[in-house]
């Protein structure tokens, strides 16, 4: 094998090695996000109005993951309930 044969070889494994690197990280991301939906789920269903303060924090900011452009937005209103809403 000459030189550019050599070269020409070594391209195409590593074509064919990005190729499966590829279709892996996509199966790993399908597989990524099916885990934090059923985390999500999950959260969801052992939440109640008796809940620690913590558990109702953390189910209203994984609503919000990945969108830094929204926050939570403390009101109150005139008869004295608080609470948080999402803002932009």
């Amino acid at each position: 094998m000459d030189e550019r044969e050599q070269i020409v070889h070594q391209l195409t494994e590593i074509d064919t090695k990005l190729s499966r690197l590829k279709a892996e990280q996509e199966s790993l991301l399908i597989a990524r996000k099916k885990l934090l939906q059923l985390d999500d789920q999950l959260l969801a269903n052992n939440f109640n109005q008796y809940a620690p303060v913590e558990d109702k924090i953390e189910l209203f900011l994984s609503y919000f993951k990945g969108r830094p452009d929204i926050y939570p937005f403390r009101w109150e209103s005139k008869n004295g309930r608080s609470g948080y809403s999402p803002a932009c």
